[in-house]
């Protein structure tokens, strides 16, 4: 059971908020652009206006697709730390992990072989930050849970002798 006043449970619990919040800034960004990001110019070798238009019909519909399941999981990541991880239900902190990590795995791979083949400056940074915020939460939430484990164990049998 995770101790929710404790202070490294609230620091958990803020690591996993601000990802939250980086999956919602992304998300807003992402589905009010109009044009394609800095880094997808650079990768294209040429601006917006230059592409044909079916190119950029589809650019606008896969940014827009991509901000929509940013902000989808950055919905079901609020449900789930504002539900069942603040009750301390061990399976919200494990699901949390695993969903930040493969989002964060899979978009900081695709972008590292973007700036790869095409030296475009990718935010493959950003990922790796989000990243290092989702297993330092867990590591966090998880040590909390350890310690709160050990004051709710049973007395010891040497424990009751020596009384």
């Amino acid at each position: 059971m995770l101790r929710t006043g404790s202070r490294i449970s609230k620091l958990a619990f803020a690591l996993f908020f601000l990802f939250d919040l980086c999956l919602f800034g992304f998300a807003l960004v992402y589905i009010v652009r109009q044009e394609f990001m800095p880094y997808h110019a650079e990768a294209a070798g040429m601006a917006w206006a230059q592409l044909p238009a079916g190119i950029r019909a589809l650019f606008y519909a896969m940014q827009h697709t991509l901000g929509g399941s940013w902000l989808a999981l950055g919905i079901a990541f609020t449900a789930i730390l504002f539900g069942p991880y603040r009750r301390g239900e061990p399976w919200a902190r494990h699901t949390l992990l695993v969903v930040g990590a493969i989002f964060n795995i899979l978009v900081m791979a695709s972008s590292g072989y973007l700036a790869a083949v095409t030296a475009a400056r990718t935010p493959w940074r950003w990922t790796a930050w989000g990243l290092g915020l989702v297993v330092a939460a867990w590591v966090l939430g998880t040590l909390e849970t350890r310690s709160s484990r050990k004051g709710e164990r049973p007395p010891t049998a040497s424990a009751d002798a020596k009384s």
